[in-house]
């Protein structure tokens, strides 16, 4: 799975990229627990937070906080490629680790023709 990214941007991981069913758990008990976030070269301080009040740095999530739409990727540091090492578990039983590969690319603004329109690429 990859997730693609501008440098420096913050979005939501949506069920899209995480997506995880157990006929006999409800959604909020099945937990997604951050093993580790290598994005952003050496000096990058990305994570993965829940988007809520206040917005905090995140060890773990549930799949109802991803299907509402709060879990968030802070990209901070470098541009380039990286990872995402997830493990879910429903309380009784964790599945093995998965990597969610993520590529960050540096965002260029630049001025064509001096007529005032700015081309994102």
């Amino acid at each position: 799975m990859f997730a693609f990214y501008f440098q420096g941007t913050v979005k939501t991981i949506s069920s899209d990229l995480l997506q995880v069913h157990d006929p006999d758990t409800p959604s909020s008990e099945l937990v997604y627990n951050v093993l580790s976030v290598s994005v952003g070269g050496k000096n990058g301080q990305s994570q993965v937070q829940l988007n809520r009040n206040p917005v905090k740095k995140a060890t773990s999530f549930s799949q109802k906080d991803v299907d509402e739409g709060v879990v968030v990727f802070n990209h901070s540091g470098e541009a380039g490629s990286g990872r995402i090492a997830l493990q879910v578990s429903d309380g009784i039983e964790a599945g093995a680790p998965s990597l969610l590969r993520v590529v960050a690319f540096a965002l260029q603004l630049r001025l064509v023709n001096n007529t005032g329109k700015i081309s994102i690429s």
